[in-house]
């Protein structure tokens, strides 16, 4: 007997997928729907295989067969391949009969999406091992690939790699006809709608599937066009867009379903899932906000990316309750390929290859998958049932014999555990500038640490109006925030040393212990955007100096983009200056000595050129490239705390790289402090 699951399918399916002639009221067909109706589907697939005999090509006869045998009735005693095949051959017949038929359109579809889905990253390799081409000795292959079978760079270097996927292009052209013909048939069926979303998703060609994900909602109004409409946006670079879309999804979906696309668990080091188990609807808001590499926008880049790969994923992975394909229906981001899909994003390289193509060294039986991700991040797959379930590979205990070493390289269920402990999840949202950055520490009065953080707006490649931020933040919460609109970038701000021209801002922000600040900047329309954070340490208690903050210019009224201790301030973002102008230097002096209500304090700045010369020639003619400079004053005031302010002048110097390092001596107390900072001449 079938499943009850089984069975309830069929009849939900005899809805979706009737043929397009009206049922007989009697007759073989209508003898076996009757056994059907009366749960004795065995006897109803016997009744059907009897009375093809003699009507091989009736329409009805071959539909409910199909259904039984997807059903798996007869298939079920097949290998895996067979069974597949198997049904792709009752499909075609049926479709000869009935052209129109759902069912056959259905199956045939499912039978070219999975060919694509099997062959678009096939390659060959060049047999190494066989003296006709490209002959590498066995022994020189063995060393080549001594710390990993599987490092394609040296296997591409042995044999020339050969494109195998014309058989998923052909697969492509199949299913587009099928597909019309399938919609033409039934334009609300929603598998059809979900092959065509598949199809795009592998040939990344987003505005198809956002052509799909419009037709689909609206022929069905169905909640998942959105969930296709949120990947093309943010595919596409849109992602207030791509937001929307899911939020319009997500409250329509079954609440199973709409858990996958909220739960970060998966994005979580090992050791903390615990913490996070205990509140996950808090341990998820905070990895959104510690993650979105966007603060300047309202939502979460990082959830709606998140989205977008959960997606992706059930596109490419998933399986339906009763499709063809005989391996286990589920969602595709469940499956070991979707989990590491949703953590890491599409790989930038990915390629499969049967074993017996790569060389005598590898592993095993079976297809392989290999996805190459930044900074040699690798996962290799295999398929030992040949049915498309691919899993972490991780090699037979025979391979650890000897030495093991490339065993042990190569087992990727090992190193996926380790990675879930150090490096869980990554985004591939990357900013499209550069942003160059300097923060400054000062104390805060009442406690804390007040940071005036400088950068630079790329002249070149952001386009006015431009929005800019800076965020202080403490473990990935913002706990301050300076954002701005500029219509223009005056003339006056921009600076061209240390690099392209930027134009200069600047903003103070609060922390109350360590964090980190983040400067954003973002051009017209949100698609060039550049980031930049420091980490922060807070100052230390007692007597004591700030950070050097190095100015292009200082204000006396005020003026500028920051201001501290009344002094308007244009910071630079790179400490880079030409040696025709000054640098400015402001800092502040902390916890002086009083003597009769007065401060009285030296400073001395020295700015001293890196060495570059070694050797007899440093010893004989010095190992910079200037002589330096060196200025010294006194000051005095009326409170322990005070801020001091003066220029260098650097006009005499060679460009090049500088220490500036500037002490302050309390001639009251004896103390001195001295902060340094890295600059570069031009």
């Amino acid at each position: 007997m079938i499943r009850p699951v089984l069975v309830a399918w069929l009849i939900a399916s005899a809805v979706l997928a009737q043929p397009t002639s009206a049922p007989e009221t009697d007759g073989p067909a209508a003898a076996a729907r009757a056994l059907l109706a009366a749960d004795d589907s065995s006897a109803a697939y016997d009744a059907v295989r009897r009375a093809l005999r003699d009507a091989p090509a009736d329409p009805a006869l071959n539909h409910l067969r199909l259904r039984l045998e997807l059903a798996g009735h007869y298939v079920g005693r097949l290998p895996r391949p067979m069974k597949h095949q198997q049904l792709v051959d009752v499909a075609n017949r049926l479709r000869r009969a009935a052209p129109d038929d759902t069912l056959a359109l259905r199956v045939l579809t499912e039978d070219a999406v999975w060919t694509v889905l099997d062959w678009h990253d096939r390659v060959d390799f060049v047999d190494v091992a066989s003296p006709v081409g490209n002959f590498v000795d066995p022994v020189e292959v063995s060393k080549r690939l001594g710390q990993s079978r599987f490092d394609m760079d040296q296997r591409a270097a042995m044999g020339d790699m050969l494109d195998r996927s014309q058989r998923a292009q052909d697969a492509r052209r199949d299913a587009a006809v099928l597909l019309e013909d399938w919609v033409a048939a039934d334009p609300t069926a929603a598998q059809a709608y979900a092959a065509a979303a598949t199809l795009a998703a592998v040939d990344e060609d987003w505005d198809a599937l956002l052509g799909v994900a419009e037709r689909f909602r609206d022929a069905t109004g169905d909640p998942r066009a959105d969930l296709y409409a949120g990947l093309a946006h943010h595919r596409l670079g849109d992602l207030d867009a791509a937001g929307d879309a899911f939020e319009r999804a997500l409250p329509r979906l079954p609440p199973t379903t709409r858990a996958r696309y909220e739960d970060a668990r998966l994005l979580v080091a090992t050791e903390q899932r615990d913490a996070y188990d205990a509140d996950p609807e808090a341990g998820a808001a905070a990895l959104w906000a510690e993650a979105d590499p966007r603060l300047l926008t309202e939502r979460s880049e990082r959830q709606v990316e998140h989205r977008a790969r959960v997606a992706e994923a059930d596109l490419l992975f998933g399986r339906n309750e009763g499709d063809l394909f005989v391996r286990p229906p589920g969602p595709g981001a469940d499956t070991e390929q979707g989990q590491l899909w949703v953590r890491y994003g599409r790989p930038p390289a990915a390629l499969s290859f049967v074993v017996g193509d790569f060389d005598p060294s590898a592993y095993g039986d079976g297809t392989f998958r290999v996805w190459a991700y930044e900074d040699d991040l690798q996962f290799v797959f295999d398929d030992p049932e040949l049915d498309g379930v691919f899993r972490r590979y991780s090699p037979p205990a025979s391979a650890f014999s000897g030495s093991g070493t490339s065993a042990i390289n190569d087992d990727f269920v090992m190193r996926d555990q380790a990675l879930q402990r150090t490096d869980p999840e990554r985004s591939q949202l990357t900013p499209t500038v550069d942003v160059p950055a300097l923060a400054s520490r000062f104390r805060a009065s009442g406690g804390g640490t007040d940071v005036i953080v400088a950068w630079g707006v790329p002249v070149d490649s952001v386009a006015a109006p431009v929005r800019t931020g800076a965020f202080a933040r403490v473990e990935g919460a913002v706990v301050d925030r300076v954002v701005r609109d500029h219509a223009s970038l005056t003339a006056g701000r921009v600076v061209r040393a240390g690099g392209g021209a930027v134009w200069v801002d600047a903003a103070q922000v609060r922390l109350s212990g360590p964090g980190d600040v983040r400067v954003e900047v973002e051009g017209d329309g949100g698609e060039d955007w550049g980031a930049a954070s420091e980490t922060i340490g807070p100052l230390g208690a007692g007597f004591g100096v700030s950070d050097l903050l190095l100015a292009t210019s200082v204000d006396e009224d005020g003026r500028g983009p920051v201001v501290r201790g009344g002094l308007g301030l244009v910071p630079s973002p790179r400490a880079a200056f030409p040696t025709t102008d000054p640098v400015y230097v402001v800092l502040e002096a902390y916890g002086l000595g009083l003597e009769d209500g007065r401060t009285r304090y030296t400073i001395e700045a020295t700015l001293r050129p890196e060495a570059r010369r070694g050797g007899l020639l440093g010893f004989l003619f010095g190992r910079g490239q200037g002589p330096g400079v060196s200025v010294r004053t006194e000051a005095s005031g009326s409170r322990p705390d005070d801020l001091v302010s003066f220029f260098v002048d650097i006009r005499d110097q060679d460009p090049g790289a500088y220490t500036l390092t500037v002490t302050v001596a309390d001639e009251t107390t004896g103390a001195s402090a001295s902060a340094e900072r890295r600059v570069t001449l031009e």
